[in-house]
């Protein structure tokens, strides 16, 4: 009896059909609050079209990270300069940095890193600024933003490019079975 593997493209194709299924989920999900913001008295149309701008692009995440991250930085770095509070579609910024690092090039996700830094120190000014005035901003202030989004932005990207050198790891050892699996059948 012959030792087989188990086709991989049947488990990729399941695997690839539920990764789409999640993304657009997480984009469904993620956009459901944004409408909230067009209503009542406080209604401003800028807390709904930013996130939609930086959520949106995250369905395709997988297939263009480094496009997406561009998109989705393109858009915070617009609301930074428009607005200068934080709004919730400012997640969809730590998701594109993850998913660039995880799908991207090492250089790409480096890039997008190096964005999301420099990006961290611009929302610290302005976040500071809008909450504390221009008194409030100081090293001691400015320093505790920055580096709580420069936390959360170098998580994303180390979780990322960690389970990237997973999957090749992975695939590597898929890659050895096979070839030992063809070694036997040659031998027998």
């Amino acid at each position: 009896p012959r030792t087989r593997l188990p086709p991989p493209a049947d488990r990729g194709a399941w695997a690839r059909g539920g990764q789409r299924w999640f993304d657009r989920l997480l984009v469904v999900v993620l956009l459901l609050p944004a409408p909230s913001w067009l209503i009542g008295d406080y209604a401003r149309w800028t807390f709904a079209l930013f996130p939609v701008l930086e959520i949106a692009p995250l369905w395709w995440r997988r297939s263009h990270p480094v496009l997406v991250f561009a998109a989705v930085a393109a858009a915070t770095g617009l609301q930074a300069v428009v607005v200068s509070e934080p709004l919730y579609g400012q997640i969809a910024f730590a998701i594109a940095v993850y998913s660039v690092a995880r799908y991207a090039s090492l250089r790409a996700g480096l890039v997008a890193v190096g964005v999301g830094l420099v990006g961290a120190v611009v929302a610290a000014y302005r976040w500071v600024g809008h909450y504390l005035g221009a008194a409030g901003v100081n090293a001691i202030t400015m320093a505790q933003y920055a580096v709580t989004i420069a936390a959360i932005v170098l998580t994303a990207w180390a979780l990322g490019l960690t389970l990237q050198s997973r999957a090749r790891y992975v695939a590597g050892l898929v890659e050895r079975a096979e070839q030992a699996v063809r070694a036997a059948d040659q031998q027998a």
